[in-house]
């Protein structure tokens, strides 16, 4: 039986690849399932949005939470989590009154 080298060499290199896509896959699967916890829980996901800005619960957050829906809600997550909060809450404070705003006759 002839083993060559290269052979071998290149068993390793694939088991060593296969490890590394096994790995990848289990870090995708539970990514996939902390945003969609994120989406299903909202309540939960609203209390981590305040405690990433640094901000205190108001009535008028809660209600754009709730109205924004579950596209604005991830775009609001990411918001807070990439911008300063002093500049998340600005940004707050000029939904709450772009909201009031829309609900006057």
């Amino acid at each position: 039986m002839c083993v060559l080298a290269a052979n071998v060499i290149n068993q390793y290199l694939f088991l060593i690849y296969w490890g590394g896509m096994v790995i990848t896959v289990i870090v995708n699967v539970l990514s996939v399932l902390i945003a969609l916890s994120n989406l299903c829980f909202i309540e939960g996901a609203y209390r981590n949005l305040l405690a990433t800005a640094f901000l205190r619960d108001e009535p008028a957050y809660s209600e754009i939470w709730r109205k924004s829906g579950t596209s604005g809600r991830v775009i609001l997550q990411l918001i807070a989590k990439n911008v300063n909060p002093k500049i998340f809450e600005h940004v707050l404070n000029e939904l709450v009154n772009l909201l009031r705003m829309a609900a006057r006759p």
